[in-house]
């Protein structure tokens, strides 16, 4: 993959958390109300960072595509992608799930729940884009 694609995928990752960490500092610390502009603007970022890094790319269609409509080579790219990707998945979930258990004593929220959907879907993508082979 291109630099330009690695670098949108880190623009994008980089939104993605920087939207959490605002959206928790107001929630935790009471900042200002008007923080959530900052989050509308990361959210717009992350938007637009999305469609360079994986619209654009086609890393999105080709993760998401049937197995019937893929040659072996592909198949052997994704399969290995997929893999680590959700190996990285499950890892930073039970993280999650933990630090929210004993920080905050409750389960995780909407947000963050919409977060790592969000994670699980464009990871496999980010990982091939980040690996360098060619599909």
């Amino acid at each position: 993959m291109k630099k330009k694609n690695i670098t949108a995928v880190v623009i994008n990752y980089v939104s993605l958390i920087l939207i959490l960490v605002v959206f928790y500092a107001v929630q935790i610390l009471g900042l200002n109300k008007l923080f959530i502009l900052v989050v509308i603007m990361l959210l717009l970022v992350l938007i637009i960072s999305f469609n360079s890094a994986f619209k654009k790319t086609g890393l999105w269609k080709l993760v998401h595509r049937s197995q019937k409509h893929l040659d072996e080579r592909e198949l052997q790219i994704i399969h290995k992608a997929i893999r680590l990707s959700y190996s990285i998945f499950v890892i930073l979930c039970l993280v999650l799930i933990m630090l929210f258990a004993v920080a905050e004593g409750r389960p995780i929220d909407m947000l963050l729940a919409s977060s790592l959907i969000y994670l699980a879907h464009t990871l496999p993508a980010a990982v091939i884009a980040f690996s360098g082979e060619e599909v």
